[in-house]
Order: C-alpha cells, then sequence, then structure tokens
C-alpha cells in the first residue's frame, strides 16, 4: 500500500496512474489536505485503517543524502517531522531509504584553480 497526501488532485491521479503501470497491484492511496499540511493527515489516516490491534504497520519515508553539511539544515525537514510524529506509535516501524540525486546539476558546481573556472575541453 502506498499513501500519498496531496493538495493536488489532478496531479495526484497522474502519479496514482504512472505508479500502477510501474507497480502494478500495488494500491495507491490518495489523501487529500487541501492546506499543504502532511503530518497530520498522514497519521489520521494511520489511526482511521489501523483497527487490528496486533497489526504492524511499517512506515518508509525517503531521507535525502545531503552532499554538505549545510543541506542538512534545508533537507528531510517532512521526514524528520512523521519520524517525530510516529515515535511512540504502538506497534508501528519507522524505517528511511537514503537517496541521493545524481543528476542535480547545482550538487558538483565545476572544478576551478584559485576562483577561476576551468576553460571548456576541445
Amino acid at each position: 500500500l502506498v499513501v500519498h497526501v496531496t493538495d493536488d488532485v489532478e496531479a495526484a491521479e497522474a502519479l496514482r496512474s504512472r505508479f500502477e503501470q510501474q507497480m502494478p497491484g500495488v494500491s495507491v492511496v490518495l489523501v487529500e489536505s487541501p492546506f499543504r499540511s502532511l503530518i497530520r493527515p498522514f497519521v489520521t489516516y494511520l489511526d482511521v485503517i489501523t483497527t487490528d490491534p496486533e497489526m504492524i504497520t511499517i512506515v518508509v519515508l525517503p531521507e535525502y543524502v545531503a552532499r554538505h553539511w549545510w543541506d542538512r539544515l534545508l533537507y528531510n525537514q517532512v521526514t524528520n517531522g512523521l519520524k517525530r510524529a510516529l515515535l511512540g506509535r504502538p506497534n508501528t516501524v519507522v524505517t528511511t531509504v537514503p537517496y541521493r540525486r545524481e543528476s542535480d546539476a547545482l550538487a558538483d558546481p565545476p572544478a576551478t584553480k584559485r576562483g577561476k573556472p576551468e576553460p571548456p575541453a576541445g
């Protein structure tokens, strides 16, 4: 089961159809949140679907691997908030999956020599 919290239903439906093409048989639940809130609607959804006290809920969250120390101040704020909100929730396991955007052009600026950019090759 995949849960997607959204404030844009049309974009979420497009995401659902792409996801179902790539992972057939996996249910995608859309939780609407008109105020762009993510944590409270997600936790509320878990509370509603968790009726069996013996059922264990596993929450898998993406966690961006920051390239620089200052990036840690900007990224993963929602992931950290969800982890805090789910901490101590009975029968709930929270895990993170690290990822890095390798194609990010801003992540690795061109090498410089004494502050001057290197000339283009060729």
